[in-house]
């Protein structure tokens, strides 16, 4: 598993850039007066593994601080809208599960089914 709060802090201390991938360099700028080359790929041998080597470097140059601290703030935000739609699903379950402990014999009993419509109304607006 991933350590988000240190790939965080590794993004955090990066350079910021943005960073580019520009004739078999990867630089990140870091004002308007220049940049830093973070990595430089190897020279270009024309041979089957050149694709490979650029679609490295174009890669790492697209992973930059950025890209990353952007993925884990979505990341963040889905985690906990995930742990929301659980809370509310233990909720319909509890609520399901007294529907479903019944008696089997209380269709003609008027308040036990106006109970299980409540719970089961209960249910549904949790799921809102």
């Amino acid at each position: 598993m991933t350590d988000t709060n240190e790939l965080r802090r590794l993004a955090q201390a990066a350079t910021p850039g943005p960073w580019h991938f520009w004739r078999g360099w990867v630089a990140a700028d870091i004002d308007s007066d220049g940049g830093i080359i973070i990595a430089e790929r190897p020279t270009p041998s024309g041979g089957k593994y050149q694709a490979r080597v650029d679609g490295n470097f174009r890669f790492i140059a697209a992973a930059n601080p950025a890209a990353i601290t952007e993925l884990l703030d979505r990341l963040e935000e889905a985690e906990k809208e995930a742990n929301k739609i659980n809370g509310r699903m233990v909720e319909v379950k509890k609520r399901l599960q007294l529907i479903v402990e019944e008696p089997s014999n209380t269709m003609s009993n008027a308040k036990a089914m106006r109970e299980m419509l409540r719970q089961a109304n209960l249910a549904l607006n949790a799921l809102k």
